[in-house]
């Protein structure tokens, strides 16, 4: 039944047939360079794929017989789910993955794609559920981002300085904007607030000057708007102009 296995860093060398006739493994993750290893390694085992982190050295297109494959990503996995830590692509359309070898993308981190000037458009997968602080920040050719539905809580700073940004959909589900998430965000025009969140940090659309209209969902119990104007729920406190 094993699927996934997760080579721990600092091995430098497999046995001859560690892997054989594991018919289920599909991936095999390593973190550091390549280990010495034979031909008998994955014998038999033909849906298996091998995972190398972009920095790491001694991989080519094979390892071992086996397929490698080598993402734009550096990552972490744990407890069976994998974390970007940072982009290493030369941005474009950028579509991240929802699954790596059988595991579930969960987590965007800290100032993954900061400073990606070459980044157009980013589409998160549905199964990511955390999006940290400074996630995409200074993405200054940034024009369009759709967050996965199932995050919570907008980083702060996660798009600050996004000065191309036109295009974002705040899904339902979004509890928390946090301060300064879209702050600089100079070609930004419109946002929709849905009725899920519950806070909206200091500076979350600060010094936005094309911002015209910010929308509250009716059903929001916490935020209204009037004339696109953002208010608390009882409109006694004018939090964005």
């Amino acid at each position: 039944s094993l699927s996934a296995v997760v080579v721990p860093d600092g091995v430098t060398s497999l046995g001859s047939y560690a892997f054989s006739g594991c018919s289920n493994l599909i991936a095999v993750f390593f973190s550091s360079n390549a280990p010495s290893a034979d031909a008998t390694v994955f014998l038999n085992d033909e849906n298996v794929f091998v995972y190398c982190l972009p920095g790491t050295t001694g991989w080519s297109s094979l390892f071992a017989g086996v397929q490698t494959v080598q993402l734009p990503y550096i990552y972490t996995i744990t407890n069976g789910t994998i974390a970007i830590r940072s982009y290493t692509g030369s941005g474009g359309v950028v579509a991240i993955p929802g699954m790596v070898g059988g595991l579930p993308v969960v987590s965007i981190g800290n100032g993954a794609f900061a400073f990606c000037g070459g980044l157009i458009s980013i589409t998160m997968p549905d199964s990511v559920t955390d999006l940290g602080i400074f996630a995409f920040y200074a993405c200054s050719n940034l024009a369009s981002a759709t967050i996965s539905t199932n995050v919570t809580i907008i980083g702060a700073s996660a798009f600050d300085s996004c000065t191309s940004l036109t295009n974002v959909n705040i899904p339902n589900g979004v509890a928390i904007v946090s301060g300064s998430a879209f702050q600089n965000c100079a070609s930004l025009t419109n946002i929709m607030i849905p009725a899920s969140v519950i806070n909206v940090g200091p500076d979350a659309f600060g010094y936005c000057g094309s911002l015209l209209t910010i929308t509250v969902d009716p059903q929001n119990a916490n935020y209204s708007s009037s004339d696109g104007i953002l208010f608390n729920g009882d409109q006694t406190t004018l939090i964005q102009y």
